[in-house]
């Protein structure tokens, strides 16, 4: 075959049939769900079901909004959008808490289903080297970063240190920041977040499994949350390397 042929052949969007899904109901690592056109729940699998405890029927007939609220489900629904109407996969990567899972998008057959919607496979993500956000379309929308928006960049920066632990000393080493600006970016975390102690803001990063990612993947997800989400971009310096 054509080695020319065989690169295009790669390139095309795999066509999701409804004999697929029975090969997908017995896999138990990650889970699967089919919505239509109007991102509404027509079948899902074991597993899906079981993220949120659920059985597969209690699944079925709902949208994204009745489980994470109308503006995390519009920013998902974008991508549903977007695998249906360029008909090609759409991959993103959602962090909630300590959580992040990986979601991929197929647009499925409208002539072997009769309607247009979107087969999403969703599991857990890989973690530190193994976790490539550049080959990540978007972050999307969720609580941890929804609450964290009105920080700039740098004190996102700072709160990553300060919920791993780190002193104002060591922060402004790590940071190449004299000890007087990262006082001061703390006290602004604090105003604009509601804490009032050391204490209080380390729970509250922690709370938000912030410390359980690396420094690298830390950065990367600032820069993408501000870029998708409107973030407070009033610092935008990088740390020294």
């Amino acid at each position: 075959m054509d080695s020319t042929m065989m690169h295009a052949r790669s390139k095309q969007t795999p066509k999701v049939t409804p004999e697929m899904l029975g090969l997908l109901e017995w896999l138990s690592g990650s889970g699967w769900i089919l919505r239509n056109e109007d991102f509404v729940a027509i079948w899902c699998n074991e597993a899906y079901a079981a993220i949120g405890n659920l059985k597969p029927e209690d699944v079925v007939g709902t949208k994204l909004a009745d489980y994470i609220g109308d503006d995390a489900a519009k920013d998902r629904e974008r991508s549903y959008s977007v695998a249906i109407e360029e008909n090609r996969p759409v991959t993103n990567i959602q962090f909630t808490g300590d959580d992040r899972m990986l979601s991929m998008i197929f647009p499925i057959d409208e002539e072997a289903f009769g309607h247009k919607g979107v087969l999403c496979m969703i599991q857990e993500a890989p973690r530190g080297d193994n976790l490539k956000l550049e080959a990540i379309e978007t972050v999307v929308q969720s609580p941890v970063f929804v609450q964290l928006a009105a920080l700039s960049t740098a004190e996102l920066r700072v709160l990553y240190y300060l919920a791993r632990g780190n002193s104002t000393q060591q922060i402004s080493e790590k940071l190449f920041r004299s000890t007087k600006t990262v006082e001061n970016q703390i006290s602004n975390i604090h105003r604009k977040i509601g804490t009032k102690s050391r204490g209080e803001l380390v729970q509250f990063a922690s709370g938000r499994g912030i410390e359980k990612y690396t420094p690298d993947e830390w950065e990367s997800i600032i820069t993408t949350a501000r870029a998708e989400f409107s973030f407070n971009t009033e610092d935008k310096s990088q740390p020294k390397k």
